[in-house]
């Protein structure tokens, strides 16, 4: 009994150390790889290839109960001369053609569309952390920020569509936030109320319907249709609109029957409506 009782508070302490000091090394990307992705989907692990810039890497591709790959993440140890995107749209395997702006978990993030050889296109959202103050900094904008010498973490997600790619995004920060609080360098603007849900009427419905989005001010809006798997698969609306009703049309007659989303982001406030067609 002496011998255990004698080993027990040098066994707490080097328990301890061993915590502290963990807490205190970098995290490693490995620990920034969500097991499970958007809509079911799973993640299959692997070793990225080496990349100029990285110190150490670790990749998931996330693919579909059908075993179809939903898109990747990719989370790196950067050196000063790392290139985000660069990596990035190597990672996406293609050029970046387009960027926009996307308010999500507090902040600002940049999404890119990424065009491929083939003439697809798939989403990247990415950001760079770095600890400063006791907090974790975080910039979704590009060019990402990095401390001069460029020790900090960069994460990147591709999938074929944005909120898949947002969706992998915000489950790696809160695998960050776990180990340390989470600061942005651009706070999200102060957004006003969550918008209704779309008005969608008839619903259920069969060759078309028509959506009704009422705006008390010119506003951002941005009206989507997504199948069950999260792709889009009609485009209602992408502009500025001036305060009034706007009323949109959906063809529905290449559409199989079934369940949809649709969503609707005002000013960068999300919200969805589930809209049936019917055979």
């Amino acid at each position: 009994m002496r011998r255990i009782s004698t080993l027990l508070p040098v066994t707490l302490l080097s328990v301890f150390l061993a915590v502290r000091a963990a807490s205190a090394d970098p995290i490693a990307p490995s620990n920034l790889i969500p097991e499970t992705g958007p809509y079911g989907s799973f993640a299959v692990l692997f070793s990225p290839d080496a990349m100029p810039g990285v110190a150490e890497a670790a990749g998931a591709d996330y693919l579909r109960v059908d075993g179809r790959r939903l898109g990747s993440l990719l989370a790196a140890n950067t050196l000063p001369e790392y290139d985000a995107a660069l990596v990035t749209a190597a990672f996406a395997e293609g050029e970046i053609s387009a960027r926009a702006s996307r308010v999500m978990a507090g902040g600002v993030f940049d999404v890119a569309t990424i065009w491929r050889e083939d003439g697809s296109a798939v989403f990247a959202i990415g950001f760079t952390a770095f600890s400063e103050g006791g907090r974790m900094m975080i910039d979704g904008n590009a060019p990402h920020s990095l401390p001069a010498d460029g020790d900090g973490l960069h994460v990147v997600a591709w999938a074929e569509t944005e909120e898949a790619a947002a969706l992998l995004i915000a489950s790696s920060l809160e695998l960050i936030a776990r180990a340390e609080p989470l600061g942005f360098l651009q706070d999200a603007p102060i957004a006003g109320p969550i918008p209704t849900s779309p008005a969608v009427y008839p619903n259920p419905f069969a060759g078309s319907c028509t959506f009704k989005v009422a705006l008390t001010a010119t506003s951002s809006v941005d009206l989507a249709v997504f199948d069950a798997l999260g792709r889009r698969v009609a485009m209602i609306a992408s502009a500025n609109l001036e305060a009034g009703v706007h009323r949109f049309a959906l063809d529905a007659n290449d559409l199989p029957a079934g369940v949809y989303v649709a969503r609707l982001i005002l000013d960068g406030r999300m919200s969805t409506r589930r809209i049936t067609r019917m055979r």
